[in-house]
C-alpha cells in the first residue's frame, strides 16, 4: 500500500488516531497507521521504518500516553533523521519530556485539547495538505546542478571567500537533493550532493589565499578535511558515476558533513562560550557551585540543540565531549562551596561525565548519534536528577 501520512501515536489513543486516520482518508490522503496496514508475518519494528520512510509527513497524536512512549518517540527520531515533515496533534495538554522536545521543540503545534474537536480536524486536515503540498512539489536534478553552480560562482567571485558563501552552497545542495531523497530517488539526491562536494573542492584548492578564518576557525581546512573525509570510503567517485549500492551511503555520508560544515561556528561559540564562563570562575577566586555547573551545562545544551536542529550530532558530539572533558579536568582544581550537600553533587557530576572524557569527538553517522544522545542523558541527569 502506498501512503502519504504515517500517523504515530500510542495504543492508548488508538481511537482518536483512528478518527484522525478517517477523516484525513475521507479527503483522499492516503495514511498508514499500526496495526491496521502492518503486513502479517512481517516484523514489526520492519514494517514501522518502511512505513516512515516512504511517507512524506508524519501526523503525531501527542498525549500524555504518547509523550512517555519509546516506541512513538523511535518513530518521530526516525522522522526527522529523513527529513520528514512532522505535524503535531496535541490532544492533551501536555508539556513535552526534554527528550521529544529534543527533535520537536522549534515545530509548529496544533492544539486540539479544547473544544469543538471538529474544528481542529479541520485545522489537521488543511495542515497536512499544505505539507503534502510541499512534498509534492519535487526539483530536477538538472535544476539543482544549475542552482549549484550558480552558488559556486559566486563563491569564487567573491573576495574574500568566507562560511556563508560556503554554506549558501551546501544549503542549495540540501534544498534540491532532500526531497529528492524522500521521494525514493537516493541516486539523484547523491549526484547533487557529490557534484557540489567537487564543486565546493575544486574552489577552496582553487583559492586558498582568499578565504578568511570565521573566529577562530581556519573553515577553509575545516571544510576541505571535512568533505574528504566524507569521501574517503567512496573513492574517486564523480556525479555519473555512482553505483547503484553507493547512492544511499554517498548521500548520507555528504549530507551529515554538510551539516557539519554549516554549523561550525556554533560548536566554536558553544566552547568559547563555556571557555569564558570556566574562566570567569577562575578569576573571581571563589568555590565553584553546582548552580554554576549547571550554567555551564545548560549553555551546553542550549548550543547542543542548535545543533540538532540542524541535524549535526557530530558537532553535538564534538562540543558536549570537550565540554564534559573541560569539566572533568576542572572541577578538581577548583576550590568547592562549603556544604557536604553541594559537594556530594559535584562529585556525582564528574562521576556522570567522566565516561566520555575519552569519549571519540570526531565520530560520525550512528556512533555520533549514539554518543550525542548519552552525552545529552548525562547532562540533563546532572540537572534533573531522577529525570530519565
Amino acid at each position: 500500500m502506498t501512503h502519504d501520512v504515517f500517523i504515530s501515536h500510542s495504543s492508548a489513543d488508538k481511537d482518536l488516531a483512528g478518527l484522525v486516520c478517517k477523516v484525513l482518508e475521507s479527503v483522499q490522503v492516503r495514511c498508514w497507521i499500526a496495526p491496521r496496514d502492518i503486513i502479517a508475518g512481517m516484523p514489526y519494528a520492519e514494517a514501522l521504518i518502511q512505513a516512515i520512510d516512504s511517507s512524506r509527513v508524519m501526523v503525531l497524536i501527542f498525549s500524555e500516553a504518547s509523550n512517555k512512549s519509546p516506541q512513538v518517540l523511535r518513530e518521530v527520531n526516525r522522522s526527522v533523521s529523513k527529513d520528514i515533515p512532522i505535524v503535531p496533534f496535541r490532544i492533551e495538554d501536555v508539556t513535552p519530556s526534554d527528550s521529544m522536545e529534543y527533535f520537536i521543540g522549534l515545530t509548529h503545534w496544533l492544539d486540539a485539547f479544547r473544544p469543538p474537536f471538529e474544528e481542529h480536524l479541520k485545522k489537521l486536515v488543511e495542515a497536512v495538505m499544505m505539507r503534502l503540498g510541499e512534498a509534492t512539489e519535487r526539483p530536477t536534478v538538472s535544476a539543482a546542478i544549475v542552482a549549484v553552480d550558480d552558488k559556486l560562482r559566486a563563491m569564487q567571485a567573491a573576495s574574500p571567500i568566507t562560511h556563508d558563501h560556503i554554506s549558501t552552497v551546501i544549503g542549495t545542495a540540501i534544498s534540491f537533493g532532500a526531497p529528492i531523497y524522500n521521494s525514493g530517488s537516493h541516486d539523484d539526491c547523491a549526484r547533487i550532493y557529490l557534484h557540489a562536494t567537487r564543486g565546493l573542492l575544486d574552489a577552496l584548492n582553487s583559492t586558498p589565499n582568499r578565504l578568511v578564518a570565521d573566529s577562530s576557525n581556519d573553515s577553509r581546512a575545516a571544510t576541505r578535511d571535512e568533505l574528504n573525509a566524507a569521501l574517503a570510503p567512496f573513492g574517486s567517485l564523480t556525479p555519473d558515476t555512482i553505483p547503484a549500492e553507493a547512492a544511499n551511503p554517498l548521500a548520507w555520508a555528504l549530507r551529515h558533513a554538510f551539516d557539519h560544515i554549516r554549523l561550525m561556528p556554533v560548536v566554536s561559540q558553544g566552547m568559547r562560550d563555556v571557555s569564558d564562563m570556566l574562566r570567569r570562575i577562575r578569576e573571581r577566586g571563589g568555590p565553584l557551585r553546582f548552580a554554576e555547573l549547571c550554567d555551564i551545562l545548560l549553555l551546553a545544551v542550549k548550543h547542543g540543540n542548535v545543533l540538532f536542529d540542524g541535524g549535526d550530532f557530530r558537532g553535538i558530539v564534538e562540543l558536549h565531549v570537550r565540554i564534559a572533558r573541560d569539566l572533568v579536568a576542572s572541577i578538581p582544581q577548583l576550590p568547592v562551596a562549603n556544604g557536604d550537600a553541594e559537594r556530594r553533587q559535584l562529585i556525582a557530576a564528574c562521576k556522570l561525565l567522566e565516561p566520555f572524557v575519552t569519549g571519540n569527538e570526531q565520530a560520525r553517522g550512528p556512533e555520533a548519534e549514539g554518543l550525542a544522545w548519552d552525552v545529552y542523558k548525562a547532562f540533563v541527569r546532572i540537572l534533573k536528577p531522577g529525570a530519565e
